[in-house]
């Protein structure tokens, strides 16, 4: 039989239609997709009763309160609890991870002895008497001639106050505290005026903020939220940005202030110029003339020559500040460039005092401490440590959330001597390069306390209960204090002991509210410690009385010293430090709070730092078309930094928001903490460094890779 084009066309559409029609493709392509979830490493959720347990994050100093959906008991989900005091029922992408930490590939389970070798690492597993007889023999070695210091991320918590206890009792003890990065303003001014503050952003008309993230990640999320849905309403409170880079913060406010980069001091100096010249602002007195005299030299043309921002503008702003109170000003850092700068602080501090917001409702209000741990002796903060002082220094696991570069803390210990140990769970971030690791419990694994978030305007207390068992081989650290200290007897100075004596203390001042989801319960109505214990383990909020409305006190505030004044004058011509050389760039580092550098990340947000494009991941530098254009880069190629402690290859993104001659460096999280190799390079902190605590701003020469 003849075939014919037809009939060739009319075989391919039947097969066709019959291959639609017959099961055999979908059974396979079902059988497939079968097989591939079956797998042996695809995880299998959990079948049994569904429960939900109350808590607080504690990956942060926020504290916000969190619904854990739990199957036979174990969490698989975690939410915001809504109406929560602080959380308001938010959880960043962070917190919403929290539940994965106890199963992170990168934990510690027991204890290891670390050798660091011309760049090698070796590792060697311990047991727990040996991990604290190194640690105990380090400390007797070191003791009455070199510093015995613990770094406390996390000031204010129970066991801060058994940290500084045991170390007043040892020679030599140092407690040492981060630098102030977020809540830089606010401890600036507790320093000038011998108080604790706290903001009331929620009757402020204007925020004046100096790189401040206010609307990503700075202070309580759920808090900030609030503050963000109000301006939709009423249009206040008015955020006047002023930053280099075109933050997610900057697209957000109502006016953007493109500065140079290092040159916040004098646009604070020429905004306190055209109050103090101008308009209607408190008499600062004779007491701070060395201020007011510096201030006035800075007029707003040559302020407008140092920051690239108009005299115009610099007026325009000032007057919107003082014709728009109760307005607060502040200077709190990006979360991995470290901080301000002691003197643009207190320059900031001032620019409030001018304005009338320190002490005052919708201002910088001071807190009652009287319910709070009181420190046994001073904190010192960790740049303020001389160098090569350290012999031995313990690095606490909780984390602040902010960037603690490496190149911040070698310069502090003993060359060649010193033991580092740290107590954190995981081998990312800062534990790394410890000498021996005493890992401690996840959060959600163990019972601690949070005491009011930096930002907040009245004093509080959360607690966090635990949602896991810790495994064999963490330690607390509650214990591993008891061991140094040599304490005998009976076994009764746990962590949750501890925390039963601080709510007890609470409950017996019968002062203060327990604001918990559904209602709020005067502490005077609480029948007994233990039931405000329960209250507060269930997700409640202890918060202090009279504060939380905006109430406070106007402390005095100290003037600066000559000495202080005459350390502003050269920095106020601007802190980028000289170029030398034609090709050189200012280079920058921006990161988001909890995933700069941290080791305390879900290995899931890999998706969002590097597949979804939501934040920018790591290294990648983003720079003028124009200065693209001069160094013969493209956007999506290869340069290379390179300073005299080292390089650094990036991947170049073209913005045209950035300022020519400038780079942003992205900071993620440490590639361990989301399962990944190490990168080469000295990093982007190597670079920058960190002389006289400042990581913000370097000169690095760039160039095609």
């Amino acid at each position: 039989m003849k075939m014919t084009r037809r009939d060739i066309l009319k075989f391919a559409a039947g097969a066709t239609a019959g291959l639609l029609v017959t099961p055999a493709p979908w059974k396979a392509l079902d059988d497939t997709a079968i097989w591939t979830q079956n797998w042996p490493w695809i995880p299998r959720p959990a079948s049994g009763e569904v429960t939900s347990r109350m808590s607080t994050c504690t990956l942060c100093p926020a504290g916000c309160g969190i619904r854990a959906r739990c199957i036979n008991g174990v969490p698989v989900s975690l939410s915001g609890i809504p109406g929560h005091h602080y959380g308001n029922g938010s959880l960043c992408a962070v917190g919403l991870a929290a539940h994965h930490l106890a199963f992170h590939p990168a934990r510690v389970r027991q204890p290891l002895r670390r050798i660091h070798d011309r760049g090698v690492t070796n590792s060697t597993p311990v047991s727990a008497d040996e991990a604290f007889g190194i640690l105990a023999g380090a400390i007797t070695a070191a003791r009455g001639t070199d510093g015995i210091a613990l770094l406390d991320q996390r000031p204010g918590r129970s066991v801060s106050a058994l940290y500084k206890e045991w170390l007043a009792s040892v020679p030599n003890g140092l407690y040492l505290v981060p630098p102030s990065i977020e809540d830089g303003t606010l401890r600036a001014a507790g320093e000038m005026a011998g108080a604790t503050f706290g903001v009331d952003l929620e009757h402020c008309r204007t925020i004046l903020s100096f790189g401040t993230p206010l609307l990503d990640g700075w202070g309580t999320p759920g808090r900030m939220m609030r503050i963000a849905s109000a301006r939709f309403g009423s249009g206040e409170p008015f955020i006047i940005q002023a930053e280099t880079r075109q933050s997610h913060t900057a697209l957000a406010a109502n006016r953007w202030l493109p500065l140079k980069p290092g040159t916040e001091l004098a646009l604070a100096l020429g905004i306190c110029h055209v109050l103090l010249r101008d308009l209607s602002v408190p008499d600062p007195g004779t007491a701070h003339q060395p201020f007011t005299a510096i201030a006035s030299g800075c007029t707003p043309s040559m302020s407008a020559e140092v920051t690239g921002i108009s005299a115009d503008r610099i007026e325009e702003t000032a007057r919107y500040l003082a014709g728009h109170r109760p307005a607060i000003v502040v200077g709190g850092g990006d979360p991995a460039a470290g901080p301000l700068g002691r003197e643009e602080q207190r320059a900031i501090v001032m620019l409030n005092f001018l304005l009338g917001s320190i002490g005052a409702p919708g201002g910088l209000v001071a807190r009652d401490l009287s319910s709070e741990k009181q420190p046994q002796r001073l904190e010192q903060q960790l740049l303020e440590v001389p160098d090569h002082a350290i012999g031995v220094l313990i690095l606490d696991g909780a984390e602040c959330g902010c960037a603690i570069p490496w190149e911040a803390i070698e310069p502090k210990l003993k060359d060649g001597s010193s033991l580092v140990v740290s107590l954190s769970p995981f081998l990312a971030g800062l534990a790394r390069r410890a000498d021996l690791i005493i890992p401690s419990p996840v959060p959600l694994e163990r019972w601690e306390d949070l005491p009011a978030p930096f930002d907040g305007p009245a004093g509080s207390l959360a607690l966090s209960a635990p949602l896991f068992t810790p495994p064999e081989g963490s330690v607390d650290p509650v214990l591993l204090v008891r061991r140094l200290s040599g304490e005998t007897g009976p076994q009764d100075r746990t962590a949750l002991n501890l925390l039963t004596e601080r709510v007890g203390s609470l409950h017996a001042r019968r002062k203060g509210t327990v604001c918990a989801p559904s209602r709020c319960t005067p502490v005077s109505e609480v029948e007994s410690a233990g039931r405000l214990f329960e209250m507060l383990a269930a997700g409640g909020v202890w918060v202090d009385e009279g504060r939380s409305e905006g109430k406070s006190h106007a402390p005095l505030l100290r003037p600066l010293t000559s000495d202080e004044v005459d350390r502003m004058r050269p920095l106020a011509g601007g802190r980028v430090p000289a170029a030398k050389g034609s090709v050189q760039v200012a280079v920058l580092p921006f990161g988001t709070k909890a995933a700069s550098i941290t080791g305390q990340v879900s290995p899931i947000l890999s998706k969002v730092f590097q597949e979804s494009g939501l934040r920018p991941s790591e290294n990648q530098g983003f720079i003028n078309p124009a200065t693209c254009n001069e160094l013969g880069l493209s956007d999506g190629g290869a340069a290379t930094l390179s300073s005299t402690s080292g390089s650094l290859c990036v991947v170049v993104r073209c913005d045209s928001s950035v300022m020519p001659g400038v780079i942003h460096v992205a900071v993620g999280p440490d590639p361990a903490a989301l399962n990944e190799p190490a990168r080469g390079g000295s990093g982007i902190f190597a670079l920058c460094g960190a002389s006289e605590g400042m990581w913000r701003i370097a000169r690095a020469t760039i160039g095609k890779s």
